[in-house]
């Protein structure tokens, strides 16, 4: 069991940071905003342009470019990579600062809630657009069923994040406030909140139903949701929710789709030819391309170190590219004193005495 969840944490960390090719020309499409409104709503055709539109802010938040929140992966990243092991201080703004520092609660202070809830909102709103119109837009009524099956997979998805961010979790707060639930994009402009659980059976139903309606969806692009990410999405629902063994059916058909591990070559390689060359562990991904990717603006870089060629400054290094994280003395506990140095490609090492492996890291 603990074998399976581990082998399918590619959605716990924003996928090896969503690496793919050949979604450029569809993600830099224009806004669906200049198109007219009757046309959009009504023509099956321009309401995929709507959800191309719902892709491109969940995944990189064009709307609003954020050095944390730089869309789902950095919306991963700073649950999964916070923590009191980590020491940044107030250099680049701040967002990283409170983002990455753990703390069991968060307040409105350093306006970190707003950008949570306004980039989920964006894309559930796009997805309502689709959600409330497809059903009567003209088209293929194959087109209709997975443009609707991936509106409401987002749905689901941004839901999920809103309600891990803004209440307890769900075994101890069911009857608590939650969020807004919104599912028609005709809901009055005022709403009143719903419940945790409500919010958890409209994740569940959105998920479930979005695997159905993919179930014959087979995109050559991983960065279009299929069925396999509903139930990898839906695995984690479950443990939240402590259905085991929803849990355990759903990881397990994303599991015996990609059980084989990648090479020691593979992963010596550095990853950037994961789509390319077919890893068997790749189920969802997004490539960040020099066309596509937010610059100084993007989570990755808090995490990058600089050529020890440079010097002291924030663009010259050597250090951390933003001078922003540090590890602290317990974290650099965690490893052997003598241990060598290793570059990024050369993180395993096989040992002389035989097949075991040792993993080091370098500063530059």
């Amino acid at each position: 069991m603990k074998r399976l969840f581990i082998n399918i944490s590619f959605l716990s960390l924003a996928l090896v940071g969503f690496t793919l090719t050949g979604c450029d020309d569809d993600l830099t499409t224009s806004s669906y905003v200049k198109v007219n409104d009757t046309d959009v709503l009504e023509n099956i055709s321009q309401l995929e342009k709507v959800l191309t539109s719902a892709y491109k802010q969940l995944y990189f938040n064009t709307d609003k470019g954020d050095r944390v929140y730089a869309g789902l992966p950095g919306f991963q990243m700073y649950v999964d990579a916070g923590g009191a092991d980590i020491v940044s201080h107030t250099n680049m703004g701040g967002d990283q600062v409170t983002a990455y520092q753990y703390s069991n609660s968060k307040t409105q202070a350093d306006g970190n809630a707003s950008k949570i809830w306004s980039m989920c909102y964006n894309v559930i709103n796009r997805a309502n657009i689709i959600l409330t119109n497809v059903d009567n837009a003209s088209g293929d009524e194959t087109q209709k069923k997975h443009i609707k099956g991936q509106a409401l997979a987002m749905r689901g998805i941004q839901y999920f994040h809103l309600i891990q961010n803004y209440q307890q979790t769900y075994v101890i707060a069911k009857n608590k406030r939650g969020v807004i639930l919104r599912t028609s994009s005709n809901d009055e402009a005022h709403k009143g909140f719903s419940t945790v659980e409500e919010i958890y059976t409209q994740i569940v139903s959105d998920l479930t139903t979005a695997k159905s309606l993919l179930a014959d969806y087979h995109p050559t692009d991983l960065w279009l949701i299929n069925s396999e990410i509903c139930s990898g999405i839906l695995a984690r629902v479950y443990l939240v929710m402590q259905n085991w063994e929803g849990a355990y059916n759903e990881a397990k058909i994303v599991y015996d789709n990609h059980s084989q591990l990648m090479t020691r070559e593979q992963y010596r390689s550095g990853f950037d030819d994961m789509i390319s060359g077919n890893y068997p562990e790749v189920v969802w991904a997004m490539k960040y391309t020099a066309d596509n990717n937010l610059g100084g603006s993007t989570q990755f870089n808090f995490w990058y170190n600089q050529d020890e060629s440079y010097g002291e400054g924030y663009a010259d290094g050597p250090i951390y590219s933003f001078l922003d994280y540090f590890v602290d003395e317990q974290f650099v506990k965690l490893f052997e004193e003598k241990r060598r140095p290793v570059s990024v490609l050369e993180t395993y090492k096989e040992c002389e005495q035989g097949n075991q492996y040792k993993m080091g890291f370098r500063q530059v």
